[in-house]
């Protein structure tokens, strides 16, 4: 990350889809654990908060960080991280 910065890239993506090591820990299926990484989505999504912290530690707060993700897991589109239904209040 410092090199990118240092040679003067406009910034860095993080990839946490399709499988990768953050996406694993998105998923409740692939995300077994039972500490404070594991458990419903908010704590399922420390790992990938305290991968940018480190980031944004190495690079600074004026270097910017993309987290690429995925609704969807590969090949399985019925298979969502979010239910994103729009339901109707008024019937």
């Amino acid at each position: 990350m410092q090199h990118a910065k240092r040679l003067g890239f406009d910034g860095i993506e993080l990839h946490g889809a399709r499988g990768c090591l953050i996406d694993q820990f998105f998923w409740s299926k692939t995300n077994r654990r039972t500490d404070r990484y594991g458990g419903d989505l908010s704590a399922r999504n420390r790992f990938a908060e305290k991968v940018i912290q480190a980031c944004l530690k190495a690079v600074g707060p004026d270097f910017p960080i993309v987290l690429r993700i995925s609704q969807w897991k590969a090949d399985n589109y019925d298979a969502k991280l979010v239910d994103t239904r729009i339901s109707s209040r008024n019937g």
